[in-house]
């Protein structure tokens, strides 16, 4: 049974905090700052991940091939662009995804996804396509339930990507 699966945010109410798996993925740059979207309400939730990815983004201990794990918290940090003011790269999701999928393992854990870099990083429709086949690459046979939350235009987009062939 594939454990990666493409879902509406609608069915966790737009809020990723919703979702029923153990840990969420949480979109971040490489120079701390948590000002907007995922990453905003998880430094609301959780003072404490956003003091500790800011603390490693200034001591530069914070890489795309790495993820944060924060386990009391449940919530993973993922690189998709290095500064706040860039667009998101397919190279740090890419990298932020291996780090990830080395990772499982040791979690052995569900993991909900938002849409990596594809709402507040500006990732165009072409490397949309090259992350979302990335993901399929990466989780569709693992061990563990992953799951990307996507708002609707996006999910159409994956949709007819898999469903249309």
């Amino acid at each position: 049974m594939p454990s990666l699966k493409f879902l509406r945010e609608s069915e966790i109410s737009g809020d990723l905090f919703n979702a029923p798996e153990a840990y969420k993925v949480v979109t971040v740059n490489q120079v701390g700052a948590m000002g907007r979207g995922i990453a905003l309400a998880c430094k609301e939730r959780y003072p404490i991940v956003y003091r500790e990815y800011r603390w490693a983004c200034r001591e530069k201990l914070y890489f795309p091939d790495d993820v944060m794990v924060f386990d009391e918290e449940k919530v993973i940090l993922l690189a998709t662009k290095h500064d706040w003011k860039d667009p998101a790269t397919v190279e740090i999701i890419t990298r932020g995804l291996y780090g990830l999928s080395r990772q499982l393992p040791t979690l052995n854990a569900s993991i909900a996804l938002p849409p990596l870099g594809m709402v507040n990083g500006w990732l165009k429709k072409s490397q949309r396509a090259e992350v979302f086949s990335l993901l399929v690459e990466l989780f569709y046979k693992q061990d563990c339930t992953v799951r990307m939350y996507l708002p609707d235009v996006l999910y159409e987009e994956v949709h007819a990507m898999y469903h249309s062939k």
